[in-house]
């Protein structure tokens, strides 16, 4: 039986996924309220690179509110965010 040493990642350590990939950061604009606290807004979200299947996002994404509750579209692909999560629809 070996020892090995355990090294746990600093703060600033990017941790993967474990698909391997970090996926993208979309920026929204402007922040849009949250569907799951009124009083937070979200200025940002990351999708994982899995639903993505290589879109990149502009600049900035416009947010819209929606029945769904937060929808937004990257490129022809559509997502919503709210209490059931993120996913695509």
């Amino acid at each position: 039986f070996l020892e090995k040493e355990v090294v746990f990642a600093g703060n600033e350590t990017q941790i993967r996924t474990r698909l391997g990939d970090e996926g993208i950061e979309v920026r929204f604009s402007p922040a849009p309220v949250s569907p799951l606290d009124p009083s937070l807004s979200i200025e940002s979200i990351t999708i994982p690179a899995h639903m993505t299947a290589g879109a990149t996002p502009e600049e900035s994404v416009a947010p819209v509110i929606g029945p769904s509750g937060l929808e937004f579209t990257i490129r022809s692909r559509r997502f919503a965010y709210d209490r059931m999560g993120l996913r695509r629809v």
